[in-house]
């Protein structure tokens, strides 16, 4: 809730994200997007990310159960 960094983390699968309200900033391995609501994003499975959260924003993401 609220401005600030998450740390990284590296998703072990894919994980899908909708961005219910808000708008944050996310960094995927060497790309980073501004998302806000109503955009759809994938974390990719071995790619380091964090979130720059810009407003009060809440998403829900889903992801694949390993094999």
């Amino acid at each position: 809730k609220g401005p600030g960094k998450t740390s990284p983390a590296t998703p072990a699968v894919d994980v899908l994200i909708y961005i219910i309200s808000g708008r944050m900033q996310i960094t995927i391995g060497d790309e980073v997007k501004i998302v806000s609501a109503g955009d759809v994003l994938r974390e990719q499975a071995g790619k380091p990310a964090f979130w720059d959260v810009l407003e009060n924003s809440m998403f829900v993401a889903t992801n694949a159960p390993l094999p």
